[in-house]
């Protein structure tokens, strides 16, 4: 599935729903909702720069972890490879895609807000669970891991608003409509409906541009052109995502089967999708000039915020501690093995360069030997060797997890 929009008009330049559409009229662009793993992190990282988080928190990766809050059940996370990538920036735990790290975001802004912002830049899919009778029973705390099915259409507007400095355009597939006599009777007109702030905006679009810099998402990287988006992978790798974007294109691309069965093994958001973003981007783009997205100032952050407990905090300065620790031994280490190769270096030096020395008692060489070392019983006759050492029989020796 593939949905591409036009960030500053809302206009649908392309939409990909199925392989015929008369024979099969039913398109997953728009008519279709599957997970959205990891790409659904980006509308958490953008209510926490909102709310005065800096993406160069640290913030811990500890995997497994298990999330508290009032009003919900304890809840066990996972990293998708399952390891404990220790504590980095925010920034760094989105392009490396940690679930732990996310599900930490979650719980410092709630899970109704990271609704809310995807509701509110252009997601237009219900994100509460519901009862058997449609009851509303809250926002999940997995929405931050996708768990709440969307569709490329959902992903391309919510993503298109990052690219328009923080405004939203609602897609549209109509551009005009005429009448037989020539006069129009409807011509779109974008809303430019300023949903975040322009520093918001590009603080989120800087974090993104990691993801395909040195992230999950390098396949979907263009040379020389200014891209910023994020993977998703859903769990049994039945859904795989990219949605990326440039100042002119938003494109979100989806990959998987429709009947919700698992694909291919390790149908990865980073594999599969962004590939396919990478090949379509580069046909499109390339009649367009090279844009970069438009810098502006950091938002105001909050310097008494953190994503971490203060056992966390303790936890993460032991380790911290303790690496520094085995950094240093090892460092010490090496020195003193690069110190004895230098010694046994020199006495090895020292002692060849001795003429004649350790010349044993009978040999019965009669040619002169300059600096060898021959064995007992060597035979007569041998010929001058220069530095040879000659000796007889030597040896020589990832429930709560989303892919990224």
């Amino acid at each position: 599935s593939l949905t591409c929009v036009d960030p500053s008009t809302g206009y649908i330049k392309a939409m990909r729903g199925g392989k015929d559409f008369y024979t099969d009229q039913w398109s997953t662009c728009w008519q279709m909702t599957r997970q959205a793993g990891s790409s659904f992190k980006t509308y958490a990282l953008v209510t926490a720069i909102k709310d005065g988080y800096s993406p160069n928190l640290s913030v811990s990766t500890a995997s497994p972890t298990v999330i508290k809050m009032d009003g919900y059940a304890p809840w066990t996370v996972n990293n998708y490879s399952g390891g404990d990538m220790g504590t980095m920036t925010l920034a760094r735990a989105t392009a490396l895609s940690s679930n732990t790290a996310y599900a930490r975001v979650m719980r410092a802004v709630g899970p109704d807000a990271i609704a809310e912002t995807a509701n509110s830049m252009g997601v237009a899919s219900d994100l509460h669970d519901r009862g058997p009778n449609g009851e509303d029973l809250g926002v999940p705390q997995s929405v931050v891991l996708g768990a709440k099915g969307v569709n490329t259409l959902d992903m391309a507007s919510g993503y298109s608003t990052l690219a328009n400095n923080g405004k939203h355009n609602k897609p549209t597939a109509i551009m005009k409509i005429v009448d037989r006599q020539g006069n129009v009777v409807y011509e779109h007109q974008p809303e430019n409906e300023q949903i975040l702030t322009p520093e918001v905006a590009y603080a989120t679009t800087d974090v993104l541009r990691g993801v395909v810099q040195y992230g999950t998402g390098k396949l979907a990287n263009i040379s020389g052109r200014d891209i910023a988006g994020k993977t998703g992978t859903s769990d049994k790798w039945k859904d795989a995502w990219f949605i990326g974007y440039t100042p002119q294109l938003c494109t979100a691309i989806w990959v998987g089967y429709r009947d919700e069965a698992s694909f291919v093994n390790h149908n990865e958001g980073g594999v599969y999708a962004a590939p396919v973003w990478h090949q379509f981007m580069t046909n499109t783009l390339a009649s367009m000039p090279v844009e970069k997205f438009q810098t502006v100032s950091a938002p105001k952050y909050d310097s008494s915020l953190s994503f971490m407990t203060p056992e966390e905090r303790s936890a993460a300065e032991a380790a911290a501690k303790q690496k520094a620790e085995q950094d240093a031994k090892k460092k010490e280490d090496q020195a003193n093995t690069n110190n004895q190769n230098n010694t046994d270096n020199s006495q090895s030096t020292g002692s060849s360069s001795s003429s004649g020395s350790g010349s044993s008692s009978g040999s019965s060489s009669s040619g002169s030997s300059s600096g060898g070392n021959s064995s007992s019983g060597s035979s007569s006759g041998s010929s001058g060797s220069t530095g040879g050492n000659s000796s007889s029989g030597s040896k020589s020796t990832g429930g709560g997890s989303a892919g990224p």
